[in-house]
């Protein structure tokens, strides 16, 4: 993700150069969706991970110190 964001404000740096794409309308909204995206499946990601390690890793009783199963 943040090879994305540093690829898309390096895109951003570039806007007054005179290079314009095609259609910069379709490009910036393929971006921006694609962007989304990434955030998305980031968070989507994450919170499968975090249920897995919290159903895989047993915790820990604070009173003695004893391991308990989910």
């Amino acid at each position: 993700m943040y090879v994305y964001l540093g690829s898309l404000a390096g895109n951003l740096a570039t806007l007054g150069a005179g290079e314009t794409p095609n259609n910069p309308t379709i490009t910036w909204t393929i971006r921006i969706i694609a962007f989304i995206a990434t955030v998305a499946v980031t968070v989507y990601v994450t919170r499968i991970a975090r249920k897995a390690l919290k159903e895989s890793v047993p915790s820990v009783n604070e009173e003695n110190g004893e391991a308990m199963s989910a």
